[in-house]
């Protein structure tokens, strides 16, 4: 049997049974707010029935917490006044402006039983043969939602625990560090066969107090306890002032430190103990991973309006690009190599992240393998 596709995409069956096959929930309403039809999705989602639903207010035939409990009809409740949903209609059905995916948290009652829903819906405008109405297409978003709330809760959980650990362990770490200075300044000339030793010691300890030290701070971070005390100060001294105490490390390995600043304005608003850390991360960085004998240069620039831009630029071995992607990510570690045995906690570059969106900035990097990096963040004027 012949069938012309086209006489059946015009058929109104074949329409219908192409909406209640639509997943989303679907129902037009009226200029007086009533709901005139629906999908099969709209029936399963709120449990309604014919009767229930058709010609019933908005609110009344998708089972509104308010409409219910309130015994009054969509329009006339002590909710509809700031009700988003019924906002968006009278927005389409006046106004002809659409909304799209919008978000509605709400309880309803769906087969007498009070439910929370986290619905996403979009509007539209239709005039058909002159008669006024809007589309409504509702997705079902609960699930999703549910299970986002259940991870803040178990990184809440996380970042307290973690917190805890770094904190109780930080005290012991600090002694057995404090002692192994101590020792290592005592041996003498017979002893120096315990000197290794020790040394490890110390080495390992001062490693665990710098992790301990970024665990904590990124779990107070993402605890949403990054406390910023943003006031104007003076940038360029900021920065010669950092570099200075920078230089110290980097002249161990031959390493020296340029500052172009190219920016008339010096005073800025930044927070300087929490600027200084972002500074170490990336100038530490820059000499961790460069060969000895070549040279960092931190330039600060204004190529956009209203923003500073800070980079610092390396002639180290680069990253390469397939890795650029999770440099920020707390606990990632390039497969680069630092040139010195210098040892990476994997999380400065994920707090320096946080610091500088904390400051309203931005940061980023370009690199090239065997060429350098370039580690920069802008910062709103």
């Amino acid at each position: 049997m012949n069938i012309e596709l086209n006489n059946l995409k015009e058929s109104t069956a074949f329409l219908n049974t192409l909406i209640d096959n639509i997943t989303s929930a679907i129902f037009i309403v009226d200029n007086g707010m009533e709901v005139r039809s629906f999908n099969d999705s709209f029936k399963a989602l709120f449990n309604a029935s014919e009767s229930e639903t058709f010609v019933k207010r908005c609110g009344n035939a998708i089972g509104c917490y308010y409409a219910v409990t309130e015994n009054k009809q969509c329009g006339d409740t002590s909710y509809c006044t700031v009700c988003s949903l019924r906002k968006s209609l009278i927005t389409a059905l006046t106004k002809k402006v659409p909304a799209y995916r919008e978000k509605l948290i709400r309880e309803f009652y769906i087969g007498g039983v009070k439910t929370l829903k986290h619905l996403r819906y979009t509007t539209k405008y239709i005039d058909w043969n002159g008669a006024i109405m809007v589309l409504v297409i509702v997705d079902d978003i609960t699930e999703i939602e549910t299970q986002k709330l259940k991870f803040v809760e178990l990184n809440e959980q996380k970042n307290k625990l973690l917190g805890m650990a770094a904190h109780d362990l930080r005290n012991p770490i600090s002694v057995v560090n404090m002692y192994s200075s101590f020792i290592l300044e005592d041996l003498s000339d017979q002893q120096s066969q315990y000197a290794d030793f020790v040394n490890e010691i110390n080495n390992a300890s001062k490693f665990m107090l710098t992790l301990l030290s970024d665990i904590l701070d990124l779990s107070k971070i993402e605890a949403g306890s990054l406390n910023l005390e943003i006031k104007e100060q003076d940038y360029k001294a900021f920065l010669e002032h950092n570099i200075k105490l920078n230089l110290v490390i980097a002249e161990k390995k031959k390493i020296s430190i340029g500052l172009e600043y190219a920016v008339e304005l010096n005073v800025i608003k930044f927070d300087k103990y929490k600027l200084e850390q972002v500074l170490n991360n990336l100038i530490g960085n820059a000499i961790k991973y460069s060969y000895p004998e070549t040279r960092i240069t931190v330039k600060v620039s204004a190529p956009h309006r209203g923003k500073i831009l800070t980079e610092i630029m390396d002639e180290g071995q680069g990253i390469p690009a397939e890795e650029l992607e999770n440099i920020f990510v707390e606990f990632n570690k390039s497969s680069v190599q630092s040139t010195g045995g210098e040892k990476s906690t994997g999380l400065g570059l994920a707090i320096s992240k946080r610091i500088i969106e904390g400051h309203g900035g931005k940061i980023s990097v370009m690199s090239e393998v065997k060429k350098g990096s370039n580690f920069y963040f802008e910062l709103p004027l």
